[in-house]
């Protein structure tokens, strides 16, 4: 969010231990923010603010001494060695333990946030985080089969992937974008049943192992098979908006992306398998609706005709719900819902089917 130079001031006692306190640093501090010091080198970043510095003092502000804080690369060797050691030393070990501990609690509040994760949820989902430190935690707990705990687990999976794996070198809005996913959902979960949950956690590892990417309306997975053959898995979030302009530019983004950060990917083939591919849809919806014209684009390659897989994407039923669902009942408030349900009493199925992209989409 930005740049911050705070002072905890309980056991500052006088003003001249606040200023020996706070200059240089601050000085310091609003050069790196405003991006003022002329070069990236040390001693040219010294200098400007040893400048800064000499205009404090004609305010009759004294802070800490430039010998204190000029120190050469030669003489800050041995103090970072030393401090490296004294981390090493097992009895930090726990010290170490924990304050890395409480620093990825931080991190992972603010990634809830960021991706908008309803605060009932979020509050839960830390809950559980605040367990990997027992010192802190207190009470524990428990779990009621809402999956809160497994999604604090992959998201500090995700955010340690994200610090110093294979996350590390790849864009934040791709970071962003893609971790989204845990919150699209707990909110599917939400419109289902009127309950937060996260049950799709054999999905989203993908995300957390940055196998799989949102790039604008939809999402791309490398796929590799036992068997050595690799392609693009193209998927299709429920909150996508299938228009022709935003699904090009989505397409264009994801091969900018896999030439610059996986370019063994960036020319493979982009497959689609899913119910919003099945030909059986073309006799349910109108010629111009956007689920025919998104298939358009695609080469069918293969079709599994007795799948009813879109059951519980048409009507937005949860894994649970699904066991137990009586088709007599289901709504018809669209064409699609409509349409679907009639081909269910029929004892028909929409299917899947596969498809490679071969078009601009239309």
């Amino acid at each position: 969010m930005g740049i911050e130079c705070p002072l905890w001031s309980e056991r500052v006692t006088n003003e001249k231990r606040a200023e020996y306190l706070l200059f240089p640093r601050v000085p310091a501090v609003a050069l790196k923010a405003g991006r003022r010091h002329t070069s990236d080198t040390w001693e040219a970043f010294r200098q400007d603010v040893s400048g800064l510095e000499a205009q404090v003092e004609r305010l009759g502000v004294v802070g800490a001494p430039e010998w204190f804080w000029k120190i050469s690369e030669e003489d800050a060797k041995p103090e970072r060695e030393a401090q490296e050691a004294m981390r090493r030393r097992p009895e930090m070990k726990e010290v170490f333990r924990i304050c890395d501990g409480l620093l990825r609690q931080e991190k992972l509040e603010k990634l809830l946030h960021a991706i908008g994760m309803p605060r009932p949820f979020a509050l839960r989902v830390m809950d559980f985080a605040w367990t990997e430190i027992p010192e802190y935690c207190f009470t524990k707990p428990e779990k009621n089969g809402d999956g809160a705990d497994e999604l604090a687990r992959q998201l500090i999976e995700a955010l340690d992937s994200r610090e110093k794996g294979a996350w590390k070198a790849l864009p934040e809005d791709v970071w962003l974008d893609t971790m989204k996913c845990f919150t699209r959902f707990v909110g599917e979960h939400y419109r289902s049943t009127g309950a937060y949950a996260f049950d799709r956690s054999w999905w989203t590892t993908r995300q957390v192992g940055a196998r799989l990417f949102r790039l604008g309306e939809l999402e791309y997975e490398l796929r590799r098979e036992e068997d050595g053959r690799s392609w693009i898995a193209l998927h299709i979030p429920s909150d996508t908006k299938l228009t022709a302009d935003r699904l090009n530019d989505s397409v264009a983004r994801a091969r900018r992306f896999l030439k610059e950060f996986f370019p063994e990917w960036a020319a493979l083939p982009m497959q689609c398998h899913s119910w919003l591919m099945s030909p059986k849809l073309r006799e349910l919806l109108p010629e111009k609706s956007h689920i025919v014209r998104f298939q358009n684009a695609f080469d069918i390659m293969q079709v599994e005709p007795e799948s009813d897989g879109a059951l519980g994407w048409v009507f937005n039923l949860s894994a649970e719900q699904l066991k137990h669902v009586r088709v007599e009942t289901l709504p018809e408030d669209t064409t699609l819902r409509r349409g679907v349900k009639a081909l269910m009493l029929a004892g028909g199925a929409v299917g899947v089917a596969r498809g490679v992209l071969t078009r601009e989409f239309e």
